[in-house]
């Protein structure tokens, strides 16, 4: 990963209004985000899973071919579903997230009664009933819960590009004349 710091003020500017402008449109238009990454997560599942069908001869052993046989045409038969009703996939994958929150609150509650130590006992219970909540309503609702996860990447994206052109300004204040040859680079001539 680049630091932040070598970067050109010019990039940092660039990845800043792209962030700004990609978080603007997410935010104004979340049915089409949503649309749009479903669509395109469709597209790696299709070609994930051709490549896995492919990729069975390669595979030793006949259970191992079972495998990846299943595996790819379930990856198949999903990508074909998000791309041809990314509407309805983007709602049925938010009711899947919400019955996995449910499930991870309840446990975060139990494991909280059933540790020994009640030092963090009520961040436990805390984290598993916030779970608890957000998942049923992303279960109530799952059109609404895609939409509202849609607006704060949006949201987000805005926020990070601030960050990046702020950062790009106060590296370009901070970055020597282009004409200036440093200390150390003059002492080495």
């Amino acid at each position: 990963m680049q630091d932040f710091m070598t970067l050109r003020w010019t990039v940092l500017l660039t990845r800043g209004l792209i962030g700004i402008g990609f978080g603007i449109l997410a935010m104004a238009w979340p049915e089409e985000t949503v649309t749009i990454l479903v669509v395109l997560w469709g597209c790696w599942a299709l070609v994930d899973g051709i490549v896995m069908l492919l990729a069975v001869r390669a595979v030793p052993g006949t259970a191992p071919k079972v495998v990846a046989i299943v595996a790819g045409a379930v990856a198949l038969l999903i990508a074909f579903f998000a791309i041809a009703r990314p509407g309805l996939a983007a709602a049925t994958i938010t009711w899947f997230i919400g019955v996995w929150l449910v499930i991870r609150g309840v446990l975060e509650i139990v494991e909280a009664f059933s540790t020994g130590a009640s030092s963090g006992r009520w961040a436990l219970i805390a984290g598993g009933l916030l779970d608890l909540l957000i998942g049923v309503l992303f279960m109530l609702n799952p059109g609404s819960a895609i939409l509202g996860i849609a607006w704060l990447l949006g949201l987000l994206a805005l926020l990070w590009g601030c960050v990046a052109v702020g950062m790009a300004f106060f590296v370009r204040k901070a970055a020597p004349p282009a004409g200036a040859v440093s200390a150390t680079h003059r002492s080495a001539v």
